[in-house]
């Protein structure tokens, strides 16, 4: 078992990436004031790059396609504004702080 660790921390509109050893790259999304999408994606790649769990809005207009979606997308969903800081990002609702070496994530929510 190899026990992760991060480099390089890079904020994106909706939270960060990071850089993990081993060729993986950290993804922290705040996508809606209920919703964080937390992946680990091998080689910058995923083996099966659709998902049909996370589908925003598909009460308007039906199911996920049966193509899938794109398994990072952020369409249809309504990301809150995201502040960064050294080691994270946060929203009025949540915040999701890494620690570098091991590998460590902690997502608070904060009660409004």
């Amino acid at each position: 078992m190899t026990i992760l660790s991060a480099s390089t921390i890079i904020p994106t509109r909706t939270g960060f990436t990071a850089a993990l050893n081993e060729g993986f790259t950290l993804r922290a999304d705040i996508l809606e004031d209920w919703l964080i999408r937390i992946a680990v994606k091998p080689d910058e790649r995923f083996r099966i790059p659709q998902t049909w769990m996370i589908a925003p809005d598909t009460h308007k207009n039906g199911d996920v396609p049966v193509e899938g979606r794109d398994r990072l997308s952020l369409d249809l969903f309504n990301p809150p504004e995201v502040q960064h800081e050294e080691n994270g990002a946060s929203s009025n609702d949540w915040r999701v702080t890494i620690e570098k070496s091991p590998l460590r994530l902690t997502i608070e929510r904060h009660e409004n």
